[in-house]
C-alpha cells in the first residue's frame, strides 16, 4: 500500500479517536425562565430605564432570530443540557426529533455541592454556574450567573428527575429586535428546571 495512504488513513484514525474521546455526553432537560430588569432608553442627554423582561418563550424567540411575539412550533423548549465533563449548555431544543435547534450560551464550568449518600436515593445539590451567551439568532451575546438547589430523584423514577429550588439569576443578555439593539440588566431573576430527562445527545 502506498506510503502516503497509509499515512493519510493513520491520521484520519487519530483524528477520529481523538475527536470522539472529548466528546461529552448531554442530559437535556426542561428549563423556564424568568428574567426580569431594566433597559436603558437612550444614551445622551437624558437616558432612562424602562422595566422589562424576558421569559421562556422570548428567549426561543430570539434564539431562532424572530419577532417575541411568533409562535413556534410546540415541540420546541428551552432546556439545559448538563455534561458528564462539567459543562453545559443552554438550548433550544426539539423533543419531536431529539435534536438541538439553537444553541443560546455555555457554561463552561459548573460549582456545586451535595449530599448523595448512596446510589438510588434521592438527594441534595446546591449548585452555582455562568452562562456566557455567544451569537443565537437576536442574542448578541451577555452572561447570566445563576444559582439554586436541586433536588435529584432517583428513587421511583426511571431515568433522572430533577427539581430546582430557589433559583436565582443575575446578569445581562444583549439582543436586537426590530433592528434596536438592547441590552437589559437582570436583577432577580429565574430559571427554573423542573422534570424527567427529554434525552441526550454527544457533541465536542
Amino acid at each position: 500500500m502506498n506510503i502516503r495512504l497509509i499515512a493519510a488513513l493513520t491520521s484520519l484514525v487519530v483524528s477520529v479517536f481523538v475527536t470522539a474521546a472529548n466528546a461529552a455526553t448531554f442530559t437535556v432537560f426542561k428549563a423556564t425562565a424568568y428574567l426580569p430588569g431594566y433597559i436603558q432608553q437612550g444614551t445622551a442627554g437624558a437616558p432612562k430605564l424602562k422595566m422589562a423582561r424576558l421569559a421562556t418563550a422570548d428567549l426561543i424567540n430570539l434564539a431562532l432570530g424572530q419577532p417575541l411575539l411568533t409562535l413556534f412550533p410546540d415541540t420546541y423548549v428551552l432546556a439545559a443540557a448538563i455534561g458528564d465533563d462539567n459543562t453545559g449548555r443552554f438550548i433550544v431544543f426539539d423533543t419531536k426529533v431529539l435534536r438541538v435547534v439553537a444553541t443560546l450560551g455555555t457554561v463552561g464550568d459548573r460549582r456545586r455541592a451535595e449530599n448523595n449518600p448512596e446510589a438510588l436515593v434521592d438527594f441534595r445539590r446546591v449548585g452555582t454556574g455562568n452562562i456566557a451567551f455567544g451569537q443565537a439568532g437576536s442574542i448578541t451575546g451577555g452572561n447570566l450567573r445563576y444559582a439554586g438547589i436541586m433536588i435529584v430523584q432517583q428513587s421511583d423514577r426511571p431515568g433522572p428527575f430533577l427539581n430546582s429550588r430557589s433559583e436565582v439569576a443575575i446578569g445581562s443578555i444583549s439582543y436586537v429586535t426590530g433592528g434596536v439593539p438592547s441590552e437589559i440588566i437582570i436583577i432577580h431573576g429565574k430559571l427554573t428546571i423542573d422534570g424527567k430527562s427529554l434525552g441526550t445527545f454527544t457533541s465536542p
